[in-house]
């Protein structure tokens, strides 16, 4: 099935122009622009723009259908909004649960992976010992999903994201919520109510800390005040605490400007796990096995391989949803054909085919 693309017909006015237009950002510019963004915002943001494209419909019925304005959504994609990113991405979950709900391709559970299963030890490791775990990983390989089922499964971990080009203050604020203390007003009061809450049997997980170091000013000093913050914690609480983080920590780890208060931490660390750049072939093979599909092989395995290492495995488990819905728009049972159609459509859509 091709969707024809509607032509755009350029207009005077710049605005009017972004109103009419289907969409022409590649997505490796949008990659870029979401790269330092907290994992759940990012996916938000790559998710609707995977579905605009899939459905091939203009920027601002898109943006109308999220709930914001065709610029803004732009600037978004674009990497040129500066605003924080909550209340929009907000709003795209919402619009995609809808979305999901209509298609009956809802998102896909969790799948226990042994990448998942290594985590979980990394971690719990800091709750038994009462010591730090640091958790370090590319982007989009399946962190978050890991510690937030975690989470689920086991009572006593809180997980706190660290909020983009962040503060000592607003990280307070993020631990604050993650804790559910809603009464205390003010530094100081905050301050005590988190040393109050967490108890020595807790485990602590601050995910995307490498967001510390990725400010406008790109190394922001003030920001050792967060690490040194969650050391404190450590000390007063005896909570075990689990940083996840992309490299970019590793390198401010060993070299940066703030490795002297990094070394504090890595000394009471009881686990360094490095997370593989890639997935191995059998965590790919269980999520080709929770859409019903063999493990890939042939051009397919190529095609997997490919994507993963290419563009991340959040691409490819969405090709693997937009081949659901292929298969099931025809009436048909999944099959790694229409992978291959999904991969071929979504080419086409992004004026990428041969």
């Amino acid at each position: 099935m091709t969707t024809q693309i509607p032509e755009f017909t350029p207009v005077a006015d710049a605005a009017e122009a972004i109103n009419n237009a289907t969409l022409s950002i590649p997505r490796d510019r949008v990659e870029s622009a979401t790269e330092s963004l907290a994992s759940a915002q990012r996916d938000a943001i790559l998710w609707l723009y995977d579905h605009a494209v899939e459905t091939a419909v203009g920027l601002a019925d898109v943006a109308d259908s999220v709930g914001c304005d065709a610029t803004t959504l732009h600037k978004v994609f674009s990497g040129t909004h500066k605003a924080g990113k909550a209340s929009i991405t907000a709003k795209i979950e919402k619009y995609r649960a809808t979305v999901e709900a209509r298609a009956g391709t809802k998102k896909l559970r969790f799948v226990r992976t042994s990448l998942a299963q290594a985590i979980w030890q990394s971690i719990e490791a800091a709750r038994v010992y009462q010591a730090f775990t640091l958790v370090i990983g590319e982007s989009q390989i399946g962190k978050t999903e890991a510690v937030e089922e975690w989470a689920r499964r086991k009572s006593g971990t809180f997980i706190v994201r660290t909020p983009s080009n962040p503060s000592l203050w607003t990280f307070v604020d993020e631990l604050c919520r993650a804790l559910g203390i809603k009464s205390a007003v003010g530094y100081s009061a905050k301050r005590a109510a988190i040393f109050s809450a967490l108890k020595s049997e807790d485990l602590l997980v601050v995910d995307e800390v490498h967001q510390v170091f990725l400010t406008e000013k790109r190394v922001n000093r003030n920001n050792a005040k967060i690490l040194e913050f969650i050391r404190e914690i450590y000390d007063e609480t005896k909570c075990g605490i689990a940083l996840v983080a992309t490299e970019v920590f590793s390198h401010e780890l060993t070299g940066g400007a703030c490795a002297p208060i990094l070394k504090q931490l890595v000394r009471r660390s009881v686990v360094q796990y490095r997370c593989p750049a890639t997935l191995p072939q059998k965590d790919l093979a269980e999520f080709s096995s929770a859409y019903g599909l063999e493990p890939a092989v042939g051009e397919y395995r190529k095609l997997q391989d490919e994507v993963v290492k290419h563009e991340a495995l959040g691409v490819w488990l969405f090709l693997l949803r937009m081949a659901s819905k292929i298969a099931t728009t025809r009436g048909e049972q999944l099959t790694w054909d229409h992978v291959a159609a999904a991969q071929s459509e979504r080419e086409h859509l992004q004026g990428r085919s041969k």
